[in-house]
């Protein structure tokens, strides 16, 4: 080593290392300056303007016959020894010559590569520009032997583990350069591209210049790509001195040098060394070995330093219940092919269970380390809750392993405990008899939340297996974390069932406690412990947990210690914990856990009024909703568009929140869902266009719905606060209730305006716009509720008359429909003539009107049609109908899917027709009005199923008897077993009887019209057992709805 300048022990030292066929350092010189006044480019960089240039020579040994890989990379070891006297002659930082190469790479402030290859593929393509960027000084070079490519490939990998928390920037060409392949041919190639000088390392920067491979050592200084090279030194030189003053070392200590003493070596000056024989704690390398400081002298009592070792802190949990098909998987991770066998060389499996706190990843990592404890040399655990937990953990396992007295400052001292443990996991040793041999090895890492604080600890390598246990779903993905994983799912009833009978020793029908704890093994098992203090049985125990304010007292409950699972749902989560994604969380509570599709908490924030503490910009809503999916609180589904939260999770949330902050969320909540749902202006409604929007839509409503309960259970009433919060919420769910009615889920929909009905009842008194009263009349029908239907009806009626000024000339929409429903529920009452008046009036109203179209004619004349039918004008009612059909055809088309209103025309048409004898034709609007219905309210309605029997019974007068009991057996799927479509079922029951009757089953006929007559007696006479009069075809009609009929 030999420096441009006498050393005077600046504080920026600098050494310039020469290559092979390239200028050697003295001729570094800066490019653009004139040949008189040429100096080091080095010697331009402002920051280094006084400092000691020291300049690595040494003789390569490459000949013009002779070359050897193995032999050049000795020189390296030359190199790092010259440096380390060098550190020490200069005292860069106050450390004892015993540290070692500790000392070394902490005095680094940086690295400059100039095109120096890097890669731990041994590939022998790869590494053939290397050989070519050397050709110059041999001709045996291109002659790489599998010896020479591992030594190469090993020797960058020991060089990342070195390196980690180095600055580096590596430099390449970007014009290719001339090299000579045979005597008399040469070619020009790029010899180091950004993908073969990148060295992987955390604080690495690549940086591109004009120039071949032989001329990147000389730097132009008036260039932007010197400039960056500046900045690059002088910050590095900065952070160097900060860390120097402030005594704690910011980067890694690397596991291939900072732990281990430098074996003295004696240079001649080729380059070659002396051999030391001492032994080694793991040989690294043949390029360099090296002892363990505290192997000469090992403390009393220290662990012995072969395995196997055993230190798992937590016990193992006899209540365990068997998730085998995930322990396989783990296994099947771990488990390596025969052709594969470890290495240091090679990183270990990884495996990763990950979901929300108390989902039993840890009990499942502790089960798998106990039961397969036999298949691994040493079993290693660590809590990776904080990087100070995981400083801690690396410190203790130094410790334990033997490899550091605990008394000693390196036991202290973090970087030198992971450094030691990283290189031990490299390269562990277990004694066999009198011989060493490579142990495998099994590191589990328990609540790694935060993947990035693997960051000075990752990547390992060694003959072993990482079983990681985090929240954060991404922490299973292999270019984030492990290998591989799973999320960890709730437990099936069956094994929630076993785990609570195991805790409770009770029996019974446990499904109601695994619904509403979602198989979340925590909660079964702090439940258990609430189930035997309180002597409940299973059933009392729901009945508490259903109510709310038990329920959030059951949060707060402390737990048996005695329980294998320590901690409590409430303290695993730690929602209060939660920085930016709390306000979130409240807000998803209220909606539905299966799917929240995301646009509701996106789409118009902009124009509501939130809470400040929600996240309005995209980048705040991202950062909150990522802190929710890494712990796990949320998941997504598969198509990426939705949001899942588990319903425990929910509970907690809502317990957590106190009266204003439950007002908060769900305020929040119903403006944001408001704000997507698309309301459908109050008309002649049936269209099928939002459909799709409110089927995504619909259960989040009804969770909404449920969880307005506890606003007036805490004595919290909305109208105190804002009486629009009641307005929107009553306006909300009965658009809802009308989507559902629409779609043939009448019954379903009254709950929803009951509720409607009560908000408005107690907040104003009175629904002014009518929209509360018709839709509930509407249900009435569809639901076969006739005294219902009429009451609602003419209070609506009445309602519109008083605002309108008038019964027929009023200069209001709403009164054409009025007139309409009234008809209808006239009709339901099997009152003709008088449905019959009322639709003429509907009629002439809506002529009426100023925004007249002739479309809103189409409910009144169906409906008239219908009721003149029904008296017998067969054919007064057909040319009712066929004007009705008619003017939807000049405006949509035929057949058009606009509304399913085309499709009552069509099935009423094909009812007269047939009724006038005209069959041929009715079956043909049968069959028009079921592909009509099929495409517009789907095949499930309940209308749907009233064309399928009339389509049916065509097909028994046809005696294509298979083709009929198909349409009947799809009516009975439509009606099932819905209350509400009891008469519907009865008389498919009747008609299947009378298909099978004509193919000759007749045992099967009659139990058919048994159950038939039975459905007929529970809807007609319901206090009694006695059937009407008359015969069955006409029973079956009186009790279908006139426009099922």
């Amino acid at each position: 080593m030999s420096s441009r300048n006498t050393y005077t022990a600046s504080l920026n030292p600098v050494v310039a290392v020469g290559g092979i066929g390239t200028p050697i350092p003295e001729n570094w010189t800066n490019s653009s300056s004139q040949e008189t006044q040429r100096k080091l480019w080095l010697e331009c960089i402002p920051v280094l303007g006084n400092s000691d240039i020291g300049l690595f020579r040494y003789v390569h040994g490459i000949t013009q016959s002779e070359f050897s890989w193995l032999d050049l990379l000795q020189n390296g070891a030359t190199f790092i020894t010259e440096l380390h006297h060098l550190i020490q002659e200069l005292r860069a930082l106050s450390l004892a010559y015993q540290e070692g190469y500790r000392t070394l790479l902490r005095a680094l402030a940086g690295v400059v590569f100039l095109g120096t290859p890097h890669s731990k593929a041994e590939d022998r393509g790869k590494w053939q520009n290397a050989s070519l960027a050397v050709a110059k000084a041999s001709r045996k070079i291109r002659s790489m032997s599998d010896e020479d490519l591992a030594a190469l490939a090993r020797s960058s990998l020991r060089f990342e583990q070195a390196s980690v928390g180095v600055p580096i920037l590596s430099i390449h060409e970007t014009k290719e350069t001339k090299v000579k392949l045979f005597k008399l041919w040469s070619k020009k190639i790029l010899i180091t591209t950004a993908d073969f000088v990148k060295t992987e390392s955390h604080f690495e920067e690549v940086l591109a210049l004009d120039s071949d491979h032989n001329n990147l050592c000389n730097v132009d200084v008036e260039t932007a790509q010197f400039q960056v090279i500046c900045r690059f030194v002088e910050v590095s030189i900065e952070d160097s001195r900060l860390r120097v003053s402030q005594g704690s070392p910011n980067f890694e200590t690397p596991s291939t040098l900072d732990d281990w003493s430098v074996v003295e070596r004696e240079c001649s000056n080729n380059g070659t060394q002396s051999t030391d024989t001492r032994a080694a704690r793991g040989s690294l390398d043949p390029e360099f070995e090296i002892i363990n400081p505290s192997t000469d002298a090992s403390p009393e009592g220290t662990r012995s330093r072969f395995p196997p070792y055993f230190f798992v802190p937590v016990t193992r949990n006899h209540n365990f219940i068997a998730r085998e098909e995930i322990l396989l998987a783990i296994d099947e991770a771990f488990t390596l092919p025969r052709d594969l066998q470890p290495s240091t060389n090679h990183e270990p499996r990884t495996f990763a269970l990950c979901g929300p706190g108390g989902i039993g990843k840890t009990q499942i990592a502790a089960e798998y380390v106990y039961a397969r404890k036999n298949k691994f040399d040493t079993v290693f655990w660590i809590h990776a809750d904080s990087l100070s937990k995981l400083r801690e953990e690396f410190s203790r396992l130094a410790t334990l392993l033997g490899l550091v007295d605990e008394t000693s400052s390196d036991a202290r001292d973090y970087a030198i405990s992971l450094a030691i443990v990283k290189g031990w996991l490299a390269n562990p040793e277990r004694a066999t008899g009198s011989t060493l041999k490579k142990s495998s090895w099994l590191l589990v890492v328990d609540n790694l939340d935060d993947t990035e604080l693997l960051g000075d600890i990752w990547p390992l390598y060694g003959p072993g297996c990482v079983l990681f246990t985090s929240r954060d779903p991404l922490a299973k993905n292999s270019t984030v974390l492990a290998d591989t994983g799973i999320d960890v799912p709730p437990f099936s009833q069956f094994e929630s069932a076993g785990l609570l009978g195991k805790l409770t020793k009770r029996d019974g029908d446990s499904s109601g406690i695994h619904q509403r704890l979602g198989g979340i093994p925590l909660a079964i098992a702090q439940m258990a412990s609430v189930i035997i203090r309180q002597d409940l049985t299973y059933k009392e125990f729901v009945e508490n947990y259903d109510q709310e304010e038990a329920r959030r007292e059951l949060f707060q409950e402390r737990f048996d210690t005695r329980n294998p699972y320590k901690k409590t749902v409430w303290s695993v989560w730690a929602l209060e914990n939660l920085k930016s994604g709390r306000t979130l969380l409240n807000i998803l509570s209220m909606f539905d856990p299966d799917g929240v599709p995301e646009y509701i908490l996106t789409r118009h924030v902009a124009r509501l009024t939130l809470p400040d503490s929600f996240p309005r910009e995209v980048s705040a809503y991202h950062r909150a909703r990522t802190e929710l999916l890494q712990s796990s609180l949320i998941t997504k589904d598969s198509t990426a568009q939705n949001i899942l939260v588990h319903r425990l999770i929910q509970d907690a949330a809502r317990a957590k929140m106190d009266p204003d902050e439950y007002y908060m969320a769900f305020e929040s909540a119903l403006k944001l869902l408001s704000s997507v749902w698309p309301y459908e202006s109050f008309g002649w409604r049936h269209g099928v266009q939002r459909w799709k929007v409110c089927k995504q839509l619909f259960q989040n409503v009804l969770s909404l719905r449920r969880a307005a309960v506890r606003l007036s259970s805490n004595g919290e009433n909305i109208s105190t606060r804002r009486v629009g919060i009641d307005l929107t919420l009553a306006r909300l769910i009965t658009d809802a209730g009308w989507y559902s009615h629409e779609v043939g889920f009448s019954l379903e929909a009254k709950p929803l305006l009951l509720q409607a009905d009560e908000l408005c009842t107690n907040l104003l008194r009175s629904l002014n716009d009518g929209k509360y009263e018709a839709t509930m009349i509407n249900v009435g029908t569809e639901t076969n509720d006739p005294s219902f239907t009429l009451n609602h009806f003419k209070i609506f009626n009445e309602m519109m008359i008083r605002e309108s000024g008038d019964q027929i000339h009023g200069k209001d929409k709403r009164l054409s429909i009025s007139w309409n429903e009234v008809g209808n529920a006239y009709m339901m009452n099997k009152m003709w003539a008088e449905g019959e008046e009322c639709f003429l009036k509907s009629i002439s109203a809506a002529r009426a009107q100023p925004n007249f179209e002739i479309t809103d004619l189409s409910f009144p004349y169906v409906n008239l049609g219908l009721a003149r039918w029904l008296m017998g004008r067969y054919d007064d009612a057909i040319i009712v109908l066929f004007k009705g059909l008619s003017d939807r055809e000049k405006s949509y088309g035929s057949d058009d899917n606009h509304s399913f209103i085309t499709g009552r025309f069509l099935f009423a048409i094909g009812n007269v027709l047939k009724s006038q004898g005209r069959l041929r034709e009715s079956f043909a609007y049968h069959a028009r009005a079921l592909a009509q219905f099929e495409g517009t309210i789907g095949k499930n309605h309940h209308r749907t199923g009233d064309v399928h029997v009339k389509v049916a019974e065509h097909f028994l007068q046809q005696r294509k008897f298979q083709d009929a009991q198909k349409h009947l057996q799809e009516a009975m799927r439509i009606f099932r077993d819905r209350p509400e479509y009891k008469p519907e079922k009865a008389r498919v029951l009747y008609k299947t009887s009378q298909v099978l009757r004509a193919t000759g089953d007749t045992e099967s006929a009659d139990a058919m019209l048994y159950k038939a007559e039975r459905i007929y007696d529970e809807v007609i006479l319901p206090d009694s057992h006695k059937t009407a009069e008359g015969p069955m075809e006409q029973k079956m009609d009186d009790i279908i709805t006139f426009w099922s009929r």
